[in-house]
């Protein structure tokens, strides 16, 4: 557009492309945008709400990943190998890395005490009802061998902040823990039984069949003691 056709205002100045009209441009002195960025705002990322990025973003972090360390070749996820890196960064005295493996250490420990409290006092709740059902079946004379978890087997630790159930946890688990009380009895009969045997046998290859076969059953009723902790059934 050519001087002449510009208003009058405009024809001692150049108006074009970078060369806005002069009531239009910024004041000296003052800011295009009062209120500023956000606090926070740098390199935010956006929030993720598409599932299938979800699911691409978790499969890339959990990929697992060739790396070199003092024992040698090894993988691990991706997620892991940085926070590796970044835990050698700041045991070797990184302030940021140092900064941030301690936020992410305290955000770790303050869910991982949330979540044991929260069990803590869901377990005390349970076994509060449970031992008043109990109380109450033996006044009635009723049988309390269905209570599972039975208030007996429950074991509360506040110091640790744990919860251990010595016995079944389900009516499933008690079933098989029950057939594993009756194996343990037939594979004892049965210890009893080469016992016998090994007593009034003489042949040295006879004698090391049985004695085979006394080991293998101690060790499978070593397992089933393992796994049962002491734990038999209610009356």
């Amino acid at each position: 557009m050519s001087k002449s056709k510009l208003p009058a205002r405009y024809q001692n100045y150049d108006v074009g492309y970078g060369k806005p009209p002069k009531e239009n441009q910024f004041k000296k002195g003052k800011s295009g945008n009062p209120n500023g960025r956000p606090r926070g705002s740098k390199n935010k990322p956006k929030s993720v709400t598409d599932d299938r990025l979800k699911a691409m973003i978790l499969e890339e972090a959990y990929r697992e990943i060739p790396i070199n360390d003092e024992t040698g070749t090894m993988t691990m996820p991706i997620v892991q190998a940085g926070l590796r890196s970044m835990t050698v960064k700041a045991a070797k005295g990184d302030y940021r890395s140092l900064k941030l493996m301690t936020e992410l250490v305290d955000q770790a420990e303050a869910e991982k005490a949330r979540q044991r409290q929260f069990g803590i006092a869901e377990a005390m709740e349970y076994l509060v009802q449970a031992d008043r059902e109990v109380q109450r079946r033996e006044r009635n004379g009723q049988s309390v061998a269905d209570i599972i978890p039975h208030p007996e087997d429950m074991f509360i630790d506040a110091d640790a902040g744990t919860v251990t159930v010595i016995g079944p946890m389900t009516y499933i688990d008690r079933k098989r823990m029950i057939k594993l009380i009756e194996l343990r009895e037939d594979f004892v009969a049965l210890i009893v039984e080469d016992e016998r045997r090994l007593k009034r046998t003489r042949d040295p290859n006879k004698r090391a069949v049985i004695e085979k076969h006394l080991k293998a059953l101690e060790k499978s009723i070593k397992r089933i003691d393992d796994h049962l902790q002491g734990w038999r059934p209610k009356d």
